[in-house]
């Protein structure tokens, strides 16, 4: 079992070898203690002495280690197609100089995700990936698990170069579909929406968020008032997010407090303190997510007296991805979302446990028309949002794709399919003639997978073209190498290898003064930036 480390980790200066927080085994608490290096490698045991897992948990999270001794199950993010044209190792993961096979079952989950611009780069390092796996052994198979998605179809092709087979397939019942059946028995989840004509957003969500907090009082039931206590507040952006710490800890308060001395709670229900609220967001520490979730596990009913549930929680997109809480029932959605999958994935997230009930409440901008135009179509879209999920956009080997990325998926084809180009310094081996034979041969597998995928007759042209253009500058700045200026792959190398010159000319990197060919080391910022040029006129 591997869980790899996520690279955005070492950027934000918390980097842990520790993926996970428990004994798989028997849930006891993991810390960094639990970990020893034994003849170079990195052992996880558990603290428990009569866990099974107590010599060691069998998971490897080194990414050094992963590479030496491949795993027979690996669970990774995307991040890692990006490190594929600098870091050849990689390729042992694929059964490339290893005693081992290439993966033959690859589960892409969130399929939806991998859409856009990300989506297009995600394509072109897929190819990769499929040629290098089809080199080892037979094609791999690909699953893809989505719940919210439009034209799978094309969507797949583009991605994986495969016929989509949909499982389950449509049936005779509507209501039944194997994964999920129709109960009209059960609570399910209430949508409500809110449009205040004239009132500005910073005045109606201190009410709005005040009344749910407040009210939920009124549920006798300790455990039917649980899901209702902690209110997940759910925004567009972090810009709105970030003003919401303000309404939460001042004017939600304030809004209490009125509504204690105008006498206007039922008798009997006291006026309810809120805590400072808890932030789920991309600017929060990934190790902390995990911290808060079991925050959000905290339930009324729990016989801990130094433990209590979570007033309020702030969300953007993050928690509509793998955060998984099952006693939440209670939702504010400030403003509509941009796209209506990230609206079902967002609001999916409360009343998700089987006889649960869950409450949306959607707070619309009556100064935006879009915002306008879902509250007077409230009923029928919420009737049936799935219809109304958008079609997917992949496009791999389109004109600024190629810009981005079609220099990186060549690279990473060579390295990996010739060992000899896998050593920093090997860049000019390119003249030797049996490595240019075989790096010809993997452009020839690259075009036949972009005829295949690719529908524009113009863009398979100009890829062709880019890709042979792309060898021919290899070639030509192998010829011009020195003594003096050598040319290597990187300059980006681990502490235990010899640095290079520093007139060294690199081939790959990120900042495009110091590289031949630019290249980006993450799959999070897949945008280029803009350049702005500013002028002074007199």
């Amino acid at each position: 079992l591997l869980a790899a480390a996520d690279d955005d980790k070492r950027r934000e200066g918390t980097a842990t070898t520790l993926p996970i927080g428990k004994c798989p085994w028997c849930s006891e608490a993991l810390s960094s203690s639990d970990q020893k290096v034994d003849d170079g490698r990195l052992i996880t045991t558990c603290a428990s002495k009569e866990c099974e897992f107590a010599p060691g948990i069998p998971i490897v999270v080194v990414d050094d280690e992963i590479y030496r001794n491949p795993p027979t199950f690996v669970v990774a993010t995307i991040d890692k197609f990006a490190l594929m044209p600098w870091a050849p190792q990689i390729s042992g993961l694929f059964g490339k100089g290893r005693d081992v096979m290439a993966p033959d079952l690859i589960i892409q989950d969130e399929l939806h995700l991998i859409n856009d611009s990300l989506g297009s780069l995600a394509g072109l390092y897929e190819s990769v990936v499929d040629i290098i796996c089809s080199g080892v052994s037979a094609q791999p198979k690909v699953i893809g698990s989505t719940a919210t998605i439009r034209r799978a179809d094309e969507q797949v092709k583009a991605l994986f170069d495969r016929k989509l087979l949909q499982f389950p397939p449509s049936g005779i019942d509507a209501r039944d579909s194997f994964f999920f059946r129709e109960s009209r028995e059960m609570p399910g989840r209430l949508y409500l929406g809110v449009h205040a004509q004239g009132r500005s957003p910073k005045h109606t969500q201190p009410l709005i968020f005040g009344i749910l907090l407040q009210f939920s009082g009124l549920i006798e039931n300790e455990s039917l008032r649980d899901p209702f206590h902690t209110v997940v507040l759910y925004f567009n952006s972090l810009r709105e997010l970030g003003g919401a710490f303000v309404l939460v800890e001042d004017d939600v308060s304030r809004y209490l407090e009125a509504l204690k001395k105008g006498k206007l709670l039922p008798d009997g229900l006291v006026m309810r303190k809120v805590r400072s609220p808890l932030e789920i967001s991309g600017s929060i520490p990934s190790e902390l997510i995990e911290q808060y979730t079991r925050h959000l596990n905290v339930s009324l009913c729990d016989d801990d007296p130094d433990r209590e549930p979570e007033d309020v929680v702030l969300a953007t997109n993050m928690i509509s991805v793998g955060v998984d809480v099952g006693r939440l029932g209670t939702m504010v959605v400030v403003g509509q979302p941009k796209t209506t999958s990230e609206y079902i994935q967002a609001t999916s997230r409360v009343g998700r446990p089987s006889g649960s009930a869950g409450l949306v409440v959607t707070l619309y901008n009556w100064s935006r028309p879009r915002d306008r135009s879902h509250y007077e179509n409230f009923r029928g879209y919420h009737q049936a949002f799935y219809r109304y999920v958008e079609a997917q956009s992949v496009t791999p080997f389109s004109a600024r794709a190629r810009d981005r990325a079609l220099h990186a998926a060549v690279f990473a084809l060579a390295r990996a399919e010739v060992e000899s180009l896998r050593p920093n310094d090997s860049v000019s081996k390119i003249l030797q003639d049996e490595v240019e034979e075989i790096v010809n041969s993997l452009a020839d597998k690259l075009l036949e997978r972009i005829r295949r995928v690719e529908t524009d007759k113009e863009d398979i042209d100009n890829a062709k073209e880019e890709i042979f253009e792309i060898i021919d500058e290899w070639k030509e700045l192998a010829r011009e190498e020195t003594e003096v200026q050598p040319l290597i792959w990187t300059k980006i190398v681990r502490k235990e290898e010899e640095q290079p010159p520093k007139l060294a000319r690199a081939m790959l990197g990120a900042d495009k003064p110091d590289v031949e060919f630019p290249i980006q080391f993450s799959m999070r910022d897949v945008d280029a930036a803009a350049s702005l040029v500013m002028k002074r006129v007199e």
